[in-house]
Formats: C-alpha cells, sequence, structure tokens
C-alpha cells in the first residue's frame, strides 16, 4: 500500500511487508487496484478476453496483419499469426496463431477450442486447419478498462489530492495501450515537476 505521513505519500508497503520510501509515489496499475490502492473513487468496471493460441504446420495468411472477422454472429474476433512478427515465437517449421474471443468465456478448453477452429474455417476457407492444436488458453477478466458513454469527463488526473501521489494508467486517458503510455509520460512530467518546485522551495 502507500505509506502516509503528514497527509503525503512517503513511499509504499510491499506484499512482505517491508517499506520502501520514496520522494514521489506513482500508482500504475489498473483501476482496481489503482482505487484499492489510493482509496479515490475511480471507473473500475473492465471488459475481459479469451486468446486461444494454436500451432501448426501451415501459415494461414502472410505478412504482419491483424484479421478482424466481421462475419455475422462471429465468435472470433480477431486473429494474429504471430510468428509472420516473429518466427522465434515457435520452433522450425511451426506457426503460432492467437484467436481472441471477446469476453471471458466459460466453456471448456475442448468446446473453446472447437468453436474458435469452426470460426477460423470461414476467414480461412480452403485452408487445412486439421494439423491446428491448441497450445494454451488464457482467460483475462480484466483485459483493458469499459469506456461507456460519459467516462471521459470522469477519469481523474494525474495529480492526486495526496501530495507526492501520482496516477498513472488507461484509467487516466483512454482504454488502449497508447491511453496507458501517454499516462505514464505525464505521469512522470507530473512528478518531475512536483520535485523540482519541492527543491525550489
Amino acid at each position: 500500500g502507500v505509506v502516509l505521513a503528514d497527509d503525503r505519500a512517503v513511499g509504499v508497503t510491499l506484499t512482505g511487508g517491508e517499506e520502501v520510501a520514496a520522494d514521489a509515489v506513482i500508482i500504475a496499475t489498473d483501476a482496481p487496484n489503482a482505487a484499492k490502492l489510493t482509496g479515490q473513487r475511480i471507473s473500475a468496471e473492465g471488459r475481459g478476453v479469451t486468446t486461444v493460441y494454436l500451432a501448426g504446420p501451415e501459415r494461414l495468411y502472410a505478412g504482419p496483419k491483424l484479421i478482424l472477422n466481421a462475419n455475422t454472429g462471429a465468435f472470433v474476433n480477431s486473429v494474429a499469426q504471430l510468428t509472420n512478427l516473429a518466427p522465434d515465437f515457435a520452433p522450425a517449421g511451426q506457426h503460432l496463431l492467437a484467436a481472441t474471443v471477446l469476453g471471458v468465456s466459460d466453456l471448456s478448453d475442448a468446446d473453446l477450442t472447437a468453436r474458435c477452429l469452426s470460426d477460423l474455417g470461414q476467414l480461412f476457407p480452403g485452408k487445412d486447419l486439421s494439423k491446428l492444436r491448441q497450445v494454451g488458453i488464457y482467460r483475462v477478466r480484466y483485459a483493458m478498462l469499459d469506456q461507456p458513454p460519459g467516462i471521459f469527463e470522469r477519469m481523474p488526473k494525474n495529480e492526486t489530492p495526496t501530495l507526492g501521489l501520482f496516477l498513472a494508467g488507461e484509467f487516466t486517458e483512454s482504454a488502449s495501450l497508447h491511453g496507458a503510455m501517454h499516462s505514464g509520460e505525464k505521469a512522470g512530467a507530473a512528478v518531475a515537476a512536483f520535485l523540482s518546485g519541492e527543491a525550489e522551495d
């Protein structure tokens, strides 16, 4: 947690109980944990995602592309042939594919894989998918911040009411990697300004 002294953040307490002193603290977590660590009201509703990783000897498509599934009633939202970007992600002669399903699927691993393969058959007609095998499934309950209408007016700033305590994460900017990185840059600049202002005092 955040260590406070005279209403100012002066460090953090690690999971093992050790305290680490700091001139400033940046909370760079997901929104639910940021709310828990700071006690601030932060919109913490999230969206989940399930990714099924499949390996096989055939590359389904060439090039560094993300395939979006626009078919009516699609189960798989997007597909990425990861070894097109990073051949070392699979042994020689093998290819790794990531099929992403929106939400956290409660299907069994076997049923989830079968549904993904069925959708891939529609996306890649004429391709032999019989040699694809499932090599991993990840169900991520909080993959990104939910962005209902009006959320941007409710997002917290990087600076908090607690002196020396700052926030960095998509929940201050937008639900995206870009939002998270931009928030981190802004939090870093805010800390630098805070520390330089203290040095001048």
